[in-house]
């Protein structure tokens, strides 16, 4: 008998001659394996043996998020070129140990996410981001069109962790990149009536915590709103006119 102290693994090899007669070849086959296995991790460095009886344990559950709101992400296909209708956010796999975001343009995106404001408060990094199966170093690129209903200056402020960019008509207005705790920075665009192309780019590194939240001050308010989509949406004349325009810098 093959039995490491204090262990709960144990094979005979007369156990393979003892097979029911009316399965034998597939009785047999099943306990070779279970004791090429076992003899596998008898001889193997103490370390080794106990990482697989780690990869083979059932991971903790992740505890549920006790901070409001948290938003609700839809597999629905909402987003477009209309303004107003959604960001589209594309979902990449990071290398570790990335201190900064990535270059997307030499990355493929493993899935697509779709939400109307991006407001994730800071909270264990296991809870995650609905829809994307890491919880440490990812990126999303969120992309869409928003109309500007009344001129003026807009302010934008990101509060991330780990790092993130936000671009309107392409043009950076935020910086906020790299590996760090939340923290919250803000920009300022003057914007003129029509579509405007938002875009926010994010990633998630190390864990201990995670955070996506925008919000906006739009003129003529001392007010700091979530950002949502809805409260960008072309008007009824306008919007079937807007869709494949080029937002004006």
């Amino acid at each position: 008998m093959l039995t490491p102290a204090g262990s709960a693994f144990s094979v005979r090899i007369s156990d393979i001659e003892a097979a029911p007669r009316t399965n034998s070849t597939v009785e047999r086959a099943k306990l070779r394996k279970k004791l090429i296995a076992i003899s596998a991790l008898l001889c193997a460095p103490p370390f080794l043996a106990g990482a697989f009886l780690l990869w083979t344990s059932r991971p903790p559950d992740r505890p549920k998020s006790s901070q409001d709101p948290i938003p609700v992400y839809s597999t629905t296909v909402f987003g477009s070129a209309a303004p107003g209708a959604g960001l589209r956010g594309l979902v990449y796999e990071l290398i570790p140990n990335m201190p900064v975001l990535p270059y997307f343009a030499g990355l493929h995106p493993v899935t697509t996410l779709y939400t109307k404001t991006l407001n994730i408060p800071p909270q264990d990094f296991l809870v995650g981001i609905p829809g994307v199966a890491r919880v440490e170093w990812f990126a999303i690129d969120y992309s869409g069109t928003i109309w500007i209903s009344k001129a003026g200056k807009y302010h934008f402020e990101v509060l991330s962790d780990d790092g993130s960019r936000v671009y309107v008509d392409e043009k950076e207005i935020i910086n906020n990149d790299g590996i760090h705790s939340p923290v919250a920075r803000r920009g300022a665009v003057s914007l003129k009536t029509g579509p405007h192309k938002l875009r926010v780019a994010y990633f998630q590194g190390p864990r201990q915590t995670i955070a996506l939240v925008l919000t906006v001050q739009v003129p003529g308010s001392d007010e700091w709103k979530p950002f949502n989509t809805d409260d960008f949406q072309a008007p009824k004349g306008a919007q079937a006119g807007a869709r494949g325009q080029v937002p004006p810098r």
